[in-house]
């Protein structure tokens, strides 16, 4: 199978997981809302955000072993396949040690961490200790990146789809019997062990002479120096990301209170959700363009980013202006008005979104060429002005200051240190960079005042209608940018790789 059809198929299958799990939780949340009540349903989600901090304690592992499996795998050597993952499973054998201890230290301090009432307190520190069991999994880790280095997302995808429904269905039925806390961390871990258990029977009968033997292989030495070698950069930036990006969360429980991270997480839900999308375009395309690279294909590799970076753009104005438009006619009708945090924390959350995609692109250059080292100053500045923007404007703004904090990071040093590390290191030249961001913006820009315009005096009246409006206004713009953005070539590109995706031993 072709790299753009692996590409076009991850991609698709993620389009499909979300637009699913959009449906599910959007019917859902509701629900948990009036049986878990606003307090327990802001502590749940700060809790398993600190579960998701825990992360950090893999040392950077995981992100050296996926451009390694991808090297392997793009050469399909084998045995150097069945090398790297013997080696991943017994370093995540350590490393569910570090997170049980981790969980026990958490257990200790979550009343401190996550002030809760007297009336929730008992349910938090239970749930705690529970989630304590999804960590016994962790060992089976390295097959998702053996299937995320093949370029096997649809499978993936298919598989975090029935952990969706398998959670939401648990989750539901525990918090309707009264299970507070406690029993939406039961369904997380229900879900986790589905996931990795699904990935790891997918591997073991789609790759028998890959995973045989697996404890029985001696690890080389080479093999250990090269993932400890990788490592030590690869964490300092995951310390950075999970600092500056995904702690917002734990800010405002500790700051403020746990019950505002509901209209947080609420009102961000289609920006995050789209964003998530958004940077499925890199986890479809990464290992293709590490691949170009190791094969010292430079300049076709340099187009390839330029074609990921605009169709990104792209992509980011078509979602975003719409979710900057009817985003609070979406939140009123979800879950009421109470719980949306306003237009200008929705206008912030959006730009976030665009310019995290877009930074996430260009930091799989260096991730999946192995050369994470290089973006260690980067991101350690970055957070620091990041984290200190946060915590100031947190207690002087309120619920917006974790976003701005985010926003001023984000256009003071990553805008313009990023492409200055890919001019230096891959030749990618800087004004090829603006002008594949600045024509989507440029058009952009009058289709977004008219759809705010049109959403103000149009509002619409019921969910079929607001479908409708933003699925439409998502189309206006792409048929825009297919005239006026893409050129005669591009066109004829975009199409082909269409082609191959639904015929392709035709094209072929």
């Amino acid at each position: 199978m072709s790299r753009s059809r692996r590409s076009i198929l991850t991609f698709g299958g993620g389009v499909v997981y979300t637009g699913v799990t959009v449906t599910i939780g959007f019917l859902t949340v509701p629900y948990l809302l009036h049986w878990l009540g606003t307090e327990s349903f802001g502590a749940c989600r700060a809790l398993t955000d600190w579960y998701s901090q825990f992360k950090l304690l893999e040392l950077g592992v995981g992100a050296s072993l996926l451009p390694m499996l991808a090297k392997a795998t793009g050469r399909e050597d084998a045995q150097e396949v069945h090398q790297v993952l013997g080696a991943g499973i017994r370093a995540y054998l350590g490393t569910t040690c570090g997170f049980l201890i981790a969980g026990l230290i958490l257990f200790a301090v979550i009343g401190r961490l996550v002030p809760v009432g007297e009336g929730c307190i008992v349910d938090l520190r239970t749930a705690s200790l529970v989630g304590l069991l999804s960590f016994f999994i962790t060992p089976l880790v390295p097959f998702r990146l053996l299937a995320d280095a093949r370029q096997d997302g649809f499978s993936v995808n298919v598989f975090l789809l029935l952990q969706s429904v398998a959670t939401t269905t648990a989750a539901l039925v525990l918090a309707w019997a009264g299970w507070g806390i406690t029993g939406q961390i039961i369904a997380f871990v229900v879900g986790t062990f589905l996931f990795h258990g699904l990935i790891a029977v997918r591997v073991f009968t789609s790759f028998p002479l890959v995973t045989g033997s697996l404890f029985q292989t001696r690890i080389r030495k080479e093999t250990w120096r090269e993932i400890w070698g990788l490592s030590p950069p690869t964490f300092f930036r995951q310390v950075c990301t999970r600092v500056s990006v995904m702690s917002d969360t734990l800010l405002v429980a500790f700051l403020l209170k746990p019950a505002l991270v509901v209209p947080m997480v609420i009102t961000q839900r289609l920006a995050t959700l789209a964003q998530g999308q958004l940077q499925g375009v890199m986890s479809a395309s990464w290992a293709g363009l590490a691949e170009l690279h190791a094969l010292g294909r430079h300049d076709l590799f340099q187009r390839r980013l330029m074609e990921l970076t605009s169709l990104v753009t792209v992509l980011s104005v078509a979602v975003m202006v719409p979710i900057g438009a009817f985003n609070q006619n979406f939140v009123e009708r979800w879950v009421g008005r109470d719980h949306f945090a306003g237009n200008v924390f929705t206008l912030v959350a959006a730009i976030n979104a665009i310019l995290l995609s877009l930074f996430t692109l260009w930091d799989c250059c260096f991730v999946g060429t192995r050369q994470v080292a290089r973006l260690v100053p980067l991101g350690l500045v970055s957070t620091v002005v990041n984290l200190a923007i946060s915590v100031v404007l947190t207690n002087t703004l309120g619920l917006i200051g974790p976003l701005l904090g985010t926003l001023a990071a984000s256009l003071c040093i990553n805008a313009w240190y990023l492409p200055y590390l890919l001019k230096k290191h891959f030749g990618v030249s800087p004004g090829a960079l603006v002008r594949a961001i600045a024509t989507p913006l440029i058009v952009g820009l009058p289709y977004g005042a008219l759809i705010v315009v049109f959403a103000s005096a149009y509002p619409p009246q019921n969910w079929i209608q607001l479908a409708v409006d933003m699925g439409g206004s998502a189309l206006v713009y792409l048929a825009l940018a297919w005239v006026t953005i893409f050129n005669s070539i591009e066109r004829a590109e975009w199409v082909f790789r269409i082609r191959i995706l639904f015929r392709p031993r035709a094209v072929g």
